[in-house]
């Protein structure tokens, strides 16, 4: 390793490999600012909300009679630029995740010659992404490079192509709208014109950089407008990713554009986990931080796909894995970057509408119906084959969960005002017309696909029945919160009526009202404890945990794992906690990048479902840290075999709080500047005002409570 990075990989903000082209292409290292990302070697980039192809499913609009393409649209990526393999080797590579940025250092089979290549995309420009070559010889030599970005994409219908110095600059759009009549993607990509040699002058350093520039007409494509004048911005592309490439140059040779990517890349850790005496789990910490940061951004109102943004995996598409695995840490650590998740589903909010309309019932499904699979314009893109897309319905409550818990961490009234409570209004007139009563007045959820994949048709999915009905309660909170008055009563007593199907002779609930004990493919009732906080005994939680550990598939996801490290937490059965936490991130093992697999023997890469399941084991489990309507509540464990915990500048309704864990005590600082009054104490007792730092021994008595002030 070279010196100079042995610090940064010390503290665990550096992942270190010698020759990375011996890696596994799906394997390597990923580089992205949330708009644009890209596997550092492929010839492939994305930009976020690019797709490609047409929807395949049925609704009442007219759909192409294919079974439909709707896949993120590939872009050359320009900036994939390799030394002749010949005449170098590559001895070092690195991935310094703070500062966003990935280093290849190689050196000449005649040890004259040292190169030093990095690729970036600009944090503080998210129009722009980098390779940097810096060289030194001792000898005159000419280096030759080579172009690996591919062939031009099919996917995007280049309408013209022209030369500015030393730039080109493409013109064009996707090449299939996603339905009839929703129109293909502007796009403008301007790119450093290819140079194969460079010469070196012996004892003279020389730099150079490769630069691509992009903006799609996608940015403009939603309810609020996000540029002043979207005709003019779309006309203007061409222009104006050529001023982005031109000025990006001008910094680079001053310095400055490097520095202020870094320097941005790095506030995106302002607030993070600290784990000590376990290096693994603090790089698979860092490292999951930095896949799901390089995957979306605040200012930009698209979400995650469970292959992140780098990758196609699932078509690039938007699932429950955004709202219910990865943006729970984003609520805490970056709720900006989560409120912009919230916004992709706002935006498409009529898309989920006309899903609502699109089945066969009489009467028809009223509100919002979320598609299973979203891209561009918010309907239904599972393809035809899954019927995840006709029955997997549980979506539309993990979103308004989603969006109840994002208030109760952020007291966000104007995001409320402005987009969420909209969707919990029309999520909540789904949900009133999709349950039906039986003549016992009980409520029941008939033909859906749980959680559990590997069964159709269910009745009363326990998941489905139990999310539902915790939707329900939160929406009448944040309603009566919101809104000042008092809200629907049927939104309660539908929650009180839903039946959960539960085994009595084993004490357990089931997966469903027909289960007989089938292998499931990943957790379902065991997310009942956590995320859903369903009352129960703790004989209950724990039969629950036992017997669904037995039957489900050991093959499955990633993220399955660690709620059930999680559950056992809560027991206090801390060797099969730790077990299962561990199994949580081993997925990440086969890559020295740390790169998420999907499953233990595969599936898609960058799996970032699994990263968000992981954090949500090391903040929610072993931290202890829940958000609901009564504040935050913390009751943190140390890791096994750690020596100490550290949660930074913990984001909550407008404050930062630190939680620093030790093997006696817990402290809980509260960083100046907070926007409102907190007060904290332990559950059930009275709370005290919260200023500066609070040290509770560990375990405390109790969960300890922060909460908002009178």
């Amino acid at each position: 390793m070279p010196p100079d990075w042995e610090l940064a990989s010390a503290q665990s903000n550096l992942l270190f490999y010698g020759d990375d082209l011996t890696i596994e292409n799906t394997l390597r290292a990923t580089v992205g600012n949330g708009y644009l990302s890209f596997v550092v070697g492929s010839d492939t980039m994305y930009a976020a909300g690019m797709f490609n192809g047409a929807a395949p499913t049925e609704s009442e609009k007219l759909r192409y009679e294919d079974d439909g393409t709707s896949m993120r649209a590939r872009l050359p990526s320009y900036t994939a630029i390799t030394l002749q393999e010949e005449e170098f080797s590559v001895y070092a590579t690195g991935l310094d995740m703070i500062n966003g940025t990935y280093t290849r250092r190689s050196m000449s089979v005649d040890n004259t010659t040292h190169v030093e290549q990095k690729w970036y995309c600009s944090q503080r420009k998210r129009e722009v992404c980098v390779h940097e070559l810096s060289a030194v010889s001792s000898v005159d030599r000419k280096l030759m490079l080579v172009d690996n970005s591919g062939d031009q994409s099919s996917d995007i219908s280049i309408e013209s192509r022209t030369t500015f110095g030393e730039f080109t600059v493409l013109a064009g759009s996707t090449s299939e709208e996603e339905f009839q009549g929703s129109g293909t993607i502007p796009i403008s990509i301007s790119f450093s014109t290819f140079n194969s040699s460079i010469s070196l002058k012996a004892g003279i350093p020389a730099t150079a950089y490769t630069i691509v520039a992009v903006r799609t007409g996608g940015d403009c494509n939603s309810r609020l407008n996000s540029c002043q004048n979207s005709a003019n911005y779309i006309s203007s592309l061409p222009t104006l990713t050529l001023c982005d490439a031109k000025e990006a140059l001008e910094s680079l040779e001053d310095g400055s554009f490097f520095e202020d990517h870094a320097s941005a890349f790095a506030d995106l850790f302002i607030s993070g986990i600290e784990i000590s005496g376990r290096q693994d789990v603090s790089r698979a910490v860092n490292s999951s931080l930095y896949y799901l940061l390089s995957a979306i951004r605040a200012d930009t109102y698209y979400s995650i796909s469970p292959g992140g943004l780098a990758s196609n995996g699932y078509n690039g598409h938007t699932f429950w894995d955004c709202e219910t695995w990865m943006l729970p840490p984003l609520i805490l650590l970056k709720p900006d970057v989560a409120k912009s998740a919230l916004m992709y589903r706002y935006l498409r909010l009529k898309g989920a509408q006309i899903k609502a309309k699109s089945y066969d019932h009489d009467p028809p499904y009223e509100g919002a119906m979320f598609p299973w699979e979203s891209a561009s314009t918010g309907e239904e893109v599972t393809p035809s084959w899954a019927a995840t897309g006709a029955r997997e319905q549980h979506i539309s409550a993990d979103i308004g969960l989603a969006v109840a818990q994002y208030f109760y961490a952020t007291a966000d009234v104007e995001f409320m005002e402005e987009a969420g409570l909209e969707m919990m209004e029309e999520i909540a007139k789904f949900w009133s017309s999709r349950v039906e009563f039986d003549d016992n007045d009980a409520a029941h959820i008939i033909d859906v696909i749980p959680p559990d994949e590997y069964v159709d048709h269910v009745t009363d999915s326990t998941y489905t029945n139990a999310a539902v009905a915790q939707f329900f309660y939160a929406a009448v909170d944040v309603f009566e919160k919101v809104k000042n008055e008092e809200a629907p009563g049927s939104w309660r007593a539908t929650a009180d009526a839903l039946v959960l199907p539960f085994d009595y002779q084993n004490n357990i609930y089931l997966e469903h009202a027909e289960y007989k004990g089938e292998v499931i493919k990943q957790a379902d009732v065991v997310l009942l404890d956590y995320p859903l906080n369903i009352d129960m005994e703790d004989e209950v939680k724990r039969n629950n945990l036992l017997y669904y550990e037995n039957v489900t598939d050991p093959d499955g996801p990633a993220m399955t794992w660690g709620m059930h490290a999680l559950g056992f937490l809560g027991l206090g059965m801390h060797e099969e906690a730790s077990s299962n936490f561990n199994r949580s991130f081993a997925n990440t093992a086969n890559s020295p990048f740390l790169i998420w697999q999907e499953t233990p023997t595969g599936g898609a890469t960058n799996f970032l479902t699994g990263a968000g399941g992981f954090l949500q084991g090391v903040l929610n489990g072993y931290g202890g840290i829940r958000i609901g309507k009564e504040g935050m509540t913390l009751y943190p464990t140390l890791i096994d075999g750690s020596e100490g915990m550290f949660f930074r500048s913990l984001n909550f309704v407008g404050c930062k709080i630190d939680v620093d864990v030790g093997e006696g005590d817990v402290s809980v600082g509260l960083h100046e500047g907070c926007e409102g009054e907190l007060k904290i104490g332990y559950v059930g007792e009275d709370e005290t005002a919260f200023v500066g730092e609070m040290v509770f021994p560990n375990p405390p008595p109790g969960k300890i409570l922060i909460s908002r002030g009178a």
